[in-house]
């Protein structure tokens, strides 16, 4: 018949075969959980990697056409910026041969 002390030996020497047992499936876990990580990382790298391949192409177009509508800008700008300063010497030339005083 088993003694409380065998039985403690016994729950021992299994503790000890699991704890083996339980480091030995952790490692090989842990091994196949870096190589999937690595893996992961480089699928991610790729993907970024060309994603910025494709807004770079998206994006060379819109910029052409900003600077195309910076131009436009300033050249409308400038032209309305002339009508109105010729606009504003002929109202003074009028105001001054009308009498009016300038404001």
């Amino acid at each position: 018949m088993l003694t409380k002390i065998d039985f403690k030996q016994i729950e021992k020497i299994v503790q000890i075969g699991t704890q083996k047992v339980v480091k030995k499936e952790l490692g090989a876990v842990r091994t196949e959980f870096k190589n999937e990580i690595g893996s992961v990382k480089k699928d991610v790298s790729e993907i970024r990697s060309d994603m910025q391949k494709i807004v770079r192409k998206e994006l060379g177009p819109i910029k052409k056409d900003i600077t195309k509508i910076r131009s436009d800008i300033a050249i409308v700008s400038s032209f309305f910026d002339n009508e109105y300063l010729g606009l504003r010497s002929r109202v003074e030339r009028i105001e001054h041969h009308i009498g009016f005083a300038t404001a």
